[in-house]
């Protein structure tokens, strides 16, 4: 019965809704009757985007940004850095054409965004060659103030607005997978 049901509910539903239902109802049934246990198969999970596609997408979100926002499409898509990353680098991170990714803006219990001397993992402390035409973005200025001046949230919220008045798809997210597939072989 309950894998009729599954059945049932993956005809209108995508796997994630599928499986995070099932674990509401598993969770549900366990609280009450520890024992029971059921053999459920769940809707394997499909992937969305084609990588392909994201290239032109991401030449369209870059040509038409505010120059702030060109900044963190760049170190995103030529840099792999994630929004956090971004928001805590300073000029003074920028050694020639190096810039030592080192520090994260993490969000705290008070809800405030927050400069923290270390990055997500111990593996995102790294040296990033950045493109001429990256460092051109960034220009100069002091060794001590942030390059962009904004918290993730915003990112993401002047990222969003872009993508839809263009009525594109591309994720913010995607900007790194770009490096991993293309992006490492632009660096001079």
């Amino acid at each position: 019965d309950v894998q009729l049901w599954i059945s049932e509910l993956s005809k209108g539903f995508s796997a994630k809704t599928v499986s995070n239902t099932y674990g509401l109802f598993s969770a549900s049934v366990s609280l009450f009757q520890p024992d029971k246990v059921f053999r459920i198969k769940l809707p394997t999970k499909k992937k969305k985007r084609e990588a392909g596609t994201a290239s032109p997408q991401i030449m369209e979100l870059f040509n038409k940004a505010s120059p702030t926002l060109k900044i963190c499409i760049a170190l995103a898509a030529f840099g792999s850095l994630r929004r956090g990353e971004i928001c805590a680098l300073r000029f003074g991170d920028i050694d020639g054409n190096m810039l030592h990714v080192h520090a994260d803006m993490v969000h705290g219990a008070d809800g405030a965004w927050h400069y923290k001397e270390t990055p997500k993992t111990s593996d995102s402390d790294r040296y990033v060659p950045l493109p001429l035409l990256v460092l051109d973005l960034i220009g100069e200025g002091d060794l001590d103030a942030f390059i962009i001046d904004w918290c993730p949230d915003t990112i993401t919220k002047r990222f969003i607005d872009l993508r839809k008045q263009l009525g594109l798809t591309v994720r913010f997210h995607d900007l790194r997978s770009y490096y991993a597939s293309i992006g490492a072989a632009l660096i001079p």
